[in-house]
């Protein structure tokens, strides 16, 4: 539904690592698998664990990933107000920065 006096954009950034680098700087399981645990979709879904298999091993067997940012830009007639997700880089890889 459009809001008279409001739009937004997005802005779309992505990069290419290796596996091995994403797995080890990247990758938040034991943080996120407390969230999912918390949703009603737990279990139920299925890009919801819990898996059958384990996600990192299914990683591993590739040399690159491709990683993504959105950001959402949203504006009224005075003021615009950057939605900006999490980094979750831990050793200043300024990629998702």
């Amino acid at each position: 539904m459009a809001h008279p006096g409001l739009s937004y954009t997005t802005e779309r950034f992505t990069a290419e690592i290796t596996a091995k680098d994403y797995i080890a700087n990247f990758r938040r399981a034991d943080y996120f698998i407390k969230l999912c645990r918390q949703c009603g979709n737990y279990g139920k879904r299925y890009g919801c664990p819990p898996f059958d298999d384990d996600p990192t091993l299914l990683m591993g067997k590739y040399q690159n990933m491709d990683i993504g940012r959105s950001n959402h830009i949203h504006c009224t007639a005075r003021i615009c107000v950057l939605r900006k997700p999490i980094s979750y880089a831990q050793n200043g890889i300024g990629i998702l920065q």
